[in-house]
């Protein structure tokens, strides 16, 4: 790494092949923390990726490749991009209207190229919606509206956002040499803005490997390679290492059960053959030993060498130094950097055998001893099978912990139909896909990105990404995500997501990522697994020492194992270390925490729910009381204007001309209620003719708007007033106010529990607006349920006192655990009294995971509520999503009985791990004392074979037991057996709060002034 000052962040993701246990896990991690570079390295044994952070000035993936390929392990580098937060660019789409032909669609791009900042242009005939990004320091959207004007359209904003710039590495096989690319890439990239960098990797003589970095939001996938093509004269053809069956194949790991099945084959049989000639032979026909039958004869010319022995050789050499090359060398590298793993006792303890059974041929053959020696051929063989098999049998079980996973990238089809033109349709692979596409789907099909219908209707079957068994109505302008199967319907859809910006592709990351998060139990399993091979190495030797000593003293004569069988006491005594050695099992403690987790998080994925770490699941092992945010999160969040109660009529004004006024103001600002009110007034104009112009407006945060317009042809001026704060209003206004609502205006009190907004005209009341927001379908028996399990249930609302009062008590929940009138800015304050208050108890926030972001982060863990399209907000470790049932309103569509279901899967995952250790750390402090020789004082002991098997069949009981977690099912919450008496036993404080509604319930004291908002609504 050069030194120039110009160093940036980096992240490297990485596939690694060959891992077994966490020991494995710890190797690799401690071998790359060595690199000064690196500044955090985490890897997942469940899905064999890594991501490692570095700080550079250009990418070092083939560095990190060749640490982790030193350890021992397969490594290949799946993207090293560079870490960037700045962001520079907007992208707004407009709706284009008048265009009639193509030629149109020309003069209108043709224009906004000319524009300096206009990065890039994407236009549609058929959807009459142009998408723009461009540089906000250089050109404003007033001024691309204009330009568009200016050739004869209307022009109308649909949308505005931030991006970044879409940096992507795109990997193609190229056949030249590798001078010759790397030369005319060179070129290439000079001479187009759109592509960043471009590096060759050679693969073979003829084959390379050539690395494009390019902004996808100036160049889609397509055009960049019609662009190579034409300026290289090269066949870009896209690499295909990992892509979808590649992923499949390591989830399913179909290369590892075909390795290990072979294997298993092969040294079974010879193992066979030598139990056969060691064992079964000696016991069954013992006088065929006696009378020196082959080939328990001597070899000719050679006194001491026996048949027996040299096939012995023969097969042992095979088995352990072909079949079994993969652990020794696997071994000796571990041992290079100074750690230990599976694969260190596994060389030992055959090598051991071999070694011993070699040198006692040898010695038979110096000293010319006329019988058959002692020797373990048969032992080292039947530790490799034994292994092979319980490594084919732990690969097959692992495969089926990640089936979830597998059936979400499954999902998406390999090609889609793009359409060319009115008449014209390609099937193109699904990796060609740019953003602004448009798809053909026809009925059956599986829908191969997110995107918007733009034609056609159709019922989509949304059940194996939401759970949701219902068909979902969608038209155009409905949005459709990528991997659902499409019902019979056909349709059209505009892509608006390709690659990792889709939601499934995001459903998988934040899956994948659980997995390379470490829970503290699991950091505890992996620091034992870090010292248990020194541990056990220095056990097996303390017992060789211990037993040889015993042997040559005369106790040996009290235990029948050194006064009977075959073998000199050093041999009884090398063959008791050796099972030490064997028993012992890290991979066990190592598997224990990874498959619960990959099967728990895989679980919750499929019904709707994504853990996105390991920590909570682990906090959901004691958890003390829920805070509710109250709008979007038990409410739908769609408010509605329940009354309008009108006072006065301005003189001078008709309706159509009040409710014109009341919408130009309210449109004014973003807030909740304001778009309630728009959407009402909307409804009651029969004609949208603005006759009036605003000449100033003024937002009153956490009170209302203050707006003064002027009437076009009268030039009449109006001073409009909507809001409910203290100093929104005149003195006169507040007065009339106070006798109109029996109660002084901004002290909430409104014991319908609604949200109130008033209006006023140049200081005439003209009316009051009565808002609701309804609860959700299945918030009731979710609070019931939490309630009947004895979790302490809060509600925390901007929202008025009363109108928090109704919503608890329509969920019985108990006053004094709502706090209302509480700004943004006070809910963490809320959660942190909470968790004062709750001890060593967990406190579980859940909100819409907007705007409650803090709280989320603040409480001990938080659960979002997504609104269909935000499915990783940053803020929160658990994600509720959306089951697309209500397509014009998002929000409305996520069940929350899915918290239950979160819940719920993350305590059954955390006890099936404890349960997991449990028998780990059980099976090795049972098995290794026996195989020390515990029980030798009463002539029992654990001979290798049955140490082997015994250590393999450990890994895999793991393994099966995460497995179990598959028979989850969820809570029945209506009913639920404590449900129906938890209602009775509410039937008193129903009446308790109905008899006492004027008692405060812990109005909300704000440690500081909020600046931004202090709103009374959320």
């Amino acid at each position: 790494m050069t030194e120039g000052g110009n160093e940036s962040l980096h992240e490297a993701v990485v596939n690694i092949s060959g891992m077994t246990c966490s020991a494995c896990v710890q190797a690799i991690i401690t071998q790359l923390e060595k690199l000064d570079m690196v500044s955090n390295a985490i890897v997942s044994l469940s899905t064999c990726e890594g991501k490692v952070e570095y700080m550079a000035d250009q990418p070092q993936g083939s560095v990190i490749k060749e640490e982790i390929e030193d350890c021992g392990f397969d490594c290949v580098v799946l993207k090293d991009t560079l870490m960037t937060t700045d962001i520079t660019e907007k992208r707004c789409t407009l709706r284009i209207g008048g265009m009639t032909c193509s030629a149109c669609v020309n003069a209108i791009k043709s224009e906004l190229t000319k524009l300096s900042g206009i990065l890039n242009v994407d236009l549609s005939l058929l959807t009459e919606e142009c998408v723009i990004m461009y540089d906000t320091t250089v050109v404003t959207e007033d001024e691309i509206k204009e330009c568009i004007e200016d050739c004869g359209f209307d022009a109308t904003l649909i949308e505005m956002e931030d991006c970044k710039t879409q940096i992507v590495k795109t990997k193609f096989n190229v056949f030249d040499d590798a001078n010759t690319i790397a030369q005319k890439f060179d070129q290439l990239v000079t001479s187009q803005e759109s592509l960043i960098s471009a590096m060759v990797t050679s693969l073979d003589i003829d084959c390379n490997l050539v690395t494009i970095e390019y902004n996808q939001s100036l160049i889609g996938i397509r055009d960049l390679i019609e662009l190579c093509e034409q300026e290289t004269g090269y066949d870009m053809i896209l690499d295909a290492s990992y892509d979808k069956s590649a992923q499949l194949s390591m989830l399913q790991r179909t290369q590892e059960i075909s390795m290990w099945k072979v294997r298993c084959m092969k040294s079974c049989v010879i193992a066979v053959i030598s139990m056969t000639m060691y064992m079964g032979v000696p016991m069954l026909y013992h006088k065929l030993v006696m009378n020196r039958t082959f080939p328990y004869n001597e070899v000719q010319g050679i006194t001491g060498l026996y048949y027996r022995d040299v096939l012995g050789l023969i097969m042992a050499s095979y088995v352990l130094f072909r079949i079994g090359v993969y652990f020794y060398i696997s071994c000796w590298k571990s041992l290079m950097h100074g750690t230990g793993t599976m694969d260190t006792l596994i060389t030992i303890s055959t090598l051991s055998a071999y070694l011993f059974s070699l040198g006692s041929i040898i010695y038979n053959i110096v000293w010319k001893i006329e019988k058959l020696p002692s020797v373990v051929f048969d032992t080292a063989i039947m530790l490799i099978a034994f292994i092979s098999i319980g490594k084919l049998l732990e690969n097959r079980a692992k495969s089926q912990t990640s089936t979830a996973l597998s059936h979400l990238i499954e999902l998406s089809p390999n090609t889609c139909t793009l359409v060319m033109s009115e008449e014209n349709t390609k099937e193109i692979p699904l990796e060609l896909l740019q953003l602004g596409d448009i798809i053909e789907v026809k009925p059956g099909m599986k829908i191969p990105t997110d995107g918007s219908i733009v034609k056609g209707e159709t019922e989509i079957d949304e059940s194996l990404m939401t759970g949701e068994s219902n068909l979902i109505h969608k038209k155009q302008g409905s949005f459709v995500i990528g991997g659902t199967i499409n019902g019979p319907g056909h349709f059209y859809f505009k892509v608006t997501s390709v690659g990792s910006d889709t939601k499934l592709s995001q459903i998988i990351s934040t899956i994948k990522n659980a997995q390379l998060t470490k829970t503290p139990i699991q950091k505890y399993a992996d620091k034992l697994c870090s010292i248990f091979v020194p541990v056990i190495l220095c056990l097996a030797v303390i017992t060789f020492i211990t037993w040889y000593i015993i042997s040559r003293s005369s106790i040996a004569n009290n235990f029948q194992t050194f006064t009977t069988g075959e073998g000199s006491n050093m041999f009884k005594c090398l063959r008791i270390a050796t099972s030490v050695v064997i028993v012992a099992c890290p991979c066990a403690l190592g598997l224990a925490t990874p498959t619960a987790i990959m099967v728990g998080t895989g679980l919750g994925a499929q019904n709707g729910v994504l853990i996105k770490n390991g920590d909570a699941i682990e906090k959901c092992k004691n958890i003390k009381g829920f805070v509710f945010d109250k709008t979007g999160t038990l409410t739908t969040g769609m408010m509605t204007v329940e009354n309008f109660n009108q006072i006065n009529q301005p003189d001078d004004l008709k309706p159509e001309e009040l409710w014109t006024l009341i919408k130009l103001c309210e449109t004014k600002s973003e807030h909740p209620v304001a778009r309630t009110i728009v959407n009402y007034a909307s409804q009651l104009l029969s004609k949208c003719d603005n006759e009036f112009i605003s000449n100033d407006c003024n937002i009153v945060m956490g009170q209302g708007l203050q707006c003064d317009f002027t009437h076009l042809l009268t030039n009449k001026k109006y001073k409009l007033c909507i809001g409910s704060g203290l100093d929104l209003f005149s003195a006169s206004i507040q007065n009339e106010i106070d006798k109109f609502s029996q109660s002084p205006l901004g002290s909430e009190i409104n014991t319908t529990g609604y949200t109130v907004a008033y209006v006023s005209i140049n200081d005439i009341l003209v009316g009051k607006f009565e808002i609701v927001d309804r609860l959700r379908d299945d918030t009731y028996i979710t609070i019931q349920y939490l309630k009947s399990k004895g979790y302490e249930v809060y509600i925390v609302t901007g929202d008025n006192h009363f109108a928090a009062n109704k919503i608890a008590s329509t969920l019985d929940i108990d006053t004094n655990n709502v706090f209302s009138n509480v700004p943004p800015n006070g809910k963490c304050d809320v959660v942190k009294q909470l968790q004062d208050k709750s001890g060593s108890g967990a406190i579980i926030f859940v909100g819409d995971g907007i705007n409650d972001s803090p709280a989320l982060v603040t409480s001990d863990l938080g659960i979002a509520i997504s609104t269909g399209t935000e499915i990783a907000i940053d803020a929160a470790d658990i994600v509720i999503l959306a089951d697309g049932s209500n397509s014009e309103h998002p929000s409305t569509n996520a069940s929350l009985k899915r918290l239950i279901y979160a819940v719920d899967i993350s305590q059954k995952t955390y006890q099936r791990i404890k349960l997991n250790l449990f028998w780990a750390l059980s099976y090795n402090t049972f098995m290794v004392p026996i195989a020390m020789g515990v029980l030798v004082p009463w002539g029992i002991t654990l001979p290798p074979m049955i140490a082997g098997m015994a250590m393999a069949l450990s890994s895999v009981s793991v393994v099966l037991s995460s497995l179990q977690l598959k028979c989850w099912s969820p809570p029945i919450l209506e009913t639920n057996e404590n449900y129906t008496e938890y209602k009775r036993s509410n039937l008193l404080s129903k009446l308790r709060d109905l008899l006492f509604v004027w008692q405060p319930n812990r109005l909300y004291q704000p440690l500081a002034d909020d600046l931004e908002m202090n709103s009374n609504i959320e």
